[in-house]
């Protein structure tokens, strides 16, 4: 073998080796919300679809909690909503993890769905007003991370609740906005039916579980990390120069 073919030979090895390696984005997942969250039937399959698509995602932790909402509702459950876990210097007790604040950090934030429910400040500068301190407070507390906020999945307990949820989600929607932050939509996805995605009138079951990790991912996709494939074409591109290179030296 020749010098030529031997240089053309190593480059294209390694542009191989390098493009199988680079296409792995290493990114960290926050699910964080109320038992929707806990089940936890969107983690499996977004992980899986991640991973599909050249990502590499570890669960930092799961922090759905049953019967929780934006902040306390509940009677005699004081701290039955995430706001009530903003202790000194606006940490949240649910975000203290390894690797919470950082670029390749997503908080995945479902929450309202109880708050809703229970027919619990549903005023429109209520539901502002509440979402954009919990919002502010997880950007105090993780400033670096990504934070995608869902709005919340159908109410099949009656027409009104739905129409509720509805409202919710339309009051939320104008004040996710700022730097590493994103809006996602869980509702339309269960349309026009939502009976065969829920296991009963407010929790999706795996189903839907499966129609809400196609929602979050794409809401990962939107924010502003380096895509699999932007990274491998940008190391094929100059590691094609070198083999060009190569072989016009020999």
């Amino acid at each position: 073998m020749t010098r030529g073919k031997i240089a053309t030979f190593v480059v294209s090895s390694v542009v191989s080796l390098i493009a199988g390696v680079a296409s792995a984005v290493p990114i960290n997942l926050l699910p964080l919300g109320d038992s929707i969250t806990e089940t936890r039937f969107y983690i499996s399959p977004l992980e899986n679809e991640l991973i599909s698509n050249g990502y590499e995602p570890t669960l930092i932790a799961n922090e759905g909690h049953s019967g929780y909402g934006i902040q306390g509702g509940i009677p005699g459950a004081p701290d039955s909503g995430i706001r009530e876990h903003v202790g000194p210097g606006v940490s949240i007790d649910f975000l203290n993890h390894p690797n919470v604040n950082s670029p390749n950090t997503f908080i995945l934030l479902m929450i309202g769905t109880n708050d809703v429910n229970l027919g619990f400040q549903l005023g429109t500068s209520q539901v502002q007003t509440r979402m954009s301190g919990l919002i502010a407070a997880i950007r105090t507390e993780a400033p670096l991370a990504h934070l995608v906020v869902a709005q919340i999945t159908p109410n099949l307990g009656s027409l009104a609740k739905d129409l509720a949820v509805r409202k919710f989600n339309a009051d939320i929607a104008p004040i996710v906005t700022g730097t590493n932050i994103g809006l996602v939509d869980m509702y339309t996805p269960f349309q026009p039916d939502p009976t065969p995605y829920m296991a009963d009138f407010l929790h999706p079951k795996q189903a839907g579980g499966n129609l809400m990790a196609d929602v979050w991912f794409r809401g990962i996709q939107a924010q502003a990390v380096p895509e699999p494939t932007a990274i491998a074409l940008s190391i094929l591109g100059v590691l094609g120069l070198a083999s060009r290179d190569a072989r016009r030296r020999y």
